[in-house]
């Protein structure tokens, strides 16, 4: 199907489909070379998960066996550091204390183990494991899982793979360089602070992260000179926020290069799991 009108509660549906994967551009070899991918559909959370909503899983794993789970930071605010003439040499990050920020300061261990225990406390099958045959729960420590040791079939929640994350983050777009019609080599001519949250965006929480969803419409972002701009609502085309600017979101796959030529020259590009 292409579209869900019944998705669940705060998550979009991204339909089953190909996609055009990496950068046209050629600016970054990362990406390249460039090749058409086929992903199964997904549910995503539409926006970044908040503080809160990573402290009511949390708080709730701590007690069943997510025993170091990472507090997090509630979004983060950059102070200026100055020298003796006043002039700022540097920015230094601190806890935003932001329940409606995205949760920073976790690491992709904490996230696989989140995601876990989100799955159980809502009576869902979670998908990550210790092991291949997938009998022991991964819920503590640092561990290097495999493929294999995730139940790709269940109804829990887990990361995006690397695919999946990027033909939801394009929303349909071909070729963009954000989600939004957004082509040629002067990135100034196609985003501004209007659009997504960046270093001297001039949002109203610069420096520093915004709440999740916050380019709804009801941005307030001003000029150099202080003077509120007209802003709209971001959502990209699958109904997602974020998927630019903020703060950088995890998936599932552990970058290689090697790896991502050679699926791409063995045309292994159907559901790619890193």
């Amino acid at each position: 199907k292409l579209w869900d009108v019944n998705a669940p509660t705060g998550m979009v549906y991204v339909p089953a489909g190909d996609f055009v994967r990496g950068d046209s551009y050629g600016a970054d070899v990362r990406s390249l070379p460039v090749n058409t991918a086929w992903v199964s559909a997904v549910y995503m959370d539409r926006t970044e998960t908040t503080k809160s909503r990573w402290d009511d899983d949390r708080n709730w794993g701590l007690p069943n066996g997510f025993t170091d789970l990472t507090n997090g930071w509630g979004g983060c605010a950059r102070i200026p550091q100055t020298n003796d003439a006043g002039v700022i040499t540097n920015y230094v990050s601190v806890d935003a204390g932001a329940a409606d920020h995205p949760v920073v300061m976790v690491s992709w261990y904490d996230m696989i183990k989140w995601c876990n225990a989100r799955s159980l406390q809502e009576g869902l099958t979670p998908p990550y494991f210790t092991d291949t045959n997938r009998t022991t729960l991964y819920r503590t420590g640092q561990v290097d899982l495999a493929t294999n040791m995730v139940d790709w079939q269940c109804l829990g929640y887990r990361l995006p793979t690397e695919a999946e994350w990027e033909k939801a983050a394009r929303g349909g777009l071909i070729q963009q360089h954000y989600p939004w019609p957004s082509t040629g080599f002067v990135l100034t001519a196609v985003i501004d602070g209007t659009m997504a949250n960046y270093t001297d965006s001039h949002d109203a929480f610069d420096p520093g992260t915004t709440p999740v969803g916050y380019y709804n419409g009801a941005q307030i972002v001003t000029n150099d000179l202080g003077v509120p701009l007209p802003a709209g609502d971001v959502v990209n085309p699958y109904g997602l926020y974020d998927m630019a600017g903020n703060v950088g979101e995890r998936c599932w796959d552990w970058y290689s290069f090697t790896t991502y030529q050679w699926q791409v020259h063995n045309n292994l590009l159907q559901d790619p799991r890193g």
